[in-house]
């Protein structure tokens, strides 16, 4: 049929990784398929689009500047928006400064948020 979306049989190596649970640091993973943080795509909507789709074992989100977090920018808080139905879920931070990095992290945690990743190999 022209113009139509045809779902096709997953292979056998695609079901295993899509339907075999991870673990990392002790924390259980539905999947090994990870989303990986991409600038502009890996918004709430994107996130929890993919997650209706199936087989996501972890999202994270966009880079969030770790400094603008704390100071409750509205972008920031765009970046780290999320729902019940978004885990689980990373949140990438960055900052030059260390004692920026903590305090995001601490703002993060104090919030509910249970994964963070200080992202060290981007320049900024």
């Amino acid at each position: 049929m022209t113009g139509s979306l045809q779902s096709k049989p997953l292979t056998q190596a695609e079901r295993v990784v899509s339907e075999t649970e991870v673990t990392i640091g002790g924390r259980r993973l539905p999947s090994g398929f990870f989303l990986a943080p991409l600038a502009g795509y890996t918004h709430h909507a994107f996130r929890v689009m993919l997650r209706r789709l199936g087989g996501l074992g972890l999202a994270t989100t966009d880079l969030v500047q770790a400094q603008m977090l704390v100071s409750g920018t509205r972008k920031s808080l765009e970046l780290v928006a999320t729902s019940p139905e978004d885990r689980p879920l990373s949140v990438q931070i960055y900052s030059g400064v260390s004692e920026h990095l903590v305090r995001a992290a601490r703002w993060l945690e104090e919030r509910g948020y249970q994964r963070i990743d200080i992202n060290m190999g981007c320049p900024m």
